[in-house]
């Protein structure tokens, strides 16, 4: 076996140096973003996405069944709706007009029906 020369023992040295230190360690968790509520506590923006998500859903759900003449279950998805209506109202105006504005568009409401 030759030895090897002093310019590919650099040039590993400096591949190491680069390659090692981040071998195995995953890049740092994205920051939550938090929203505030009426009462003045904070959760995360999630939490909030989703009640939006649950809200666009159910109505779209309502306009379907009124459409499709299922009184029953028009009536059910009404009492989601007003239920997680009814969790929305518990963030501030602005997240949740800011929200919805995301969630609540033609689109969003075509998708559920």
């Amino acid at each position: 076996m030759r030895p090897r020369s002093p310019l590919a023992i650099l040039c590993t040295t400096i591949f190491l140096f680069a390659v090692l230190p981040g071998c195995g360690k995953s890049p740092p968790p994205a920051p939550v973003v938090m929203v505030t509520k009426v009462d003045g506590s904070s959760v995360p923006l999630s939490d909030l996405e989703e009640i939006c998500k649950d809200v666009v859903y159910n109505k779209a759900k309502i306009l379907k069944h009124a459409r499709e003449g299922d009184a029953a279950k028009a009536a059910e998805a009404r009492a989601y709706f007003k239920a997680f209506s009814a969790d929305l109202k518990a963030f501030a105006e602005k997240d949740r007009d800011a929200c919805m504005g995301k969630f609540d568009t033609p689109a969003n409401v075509a998708k559920y029906q």
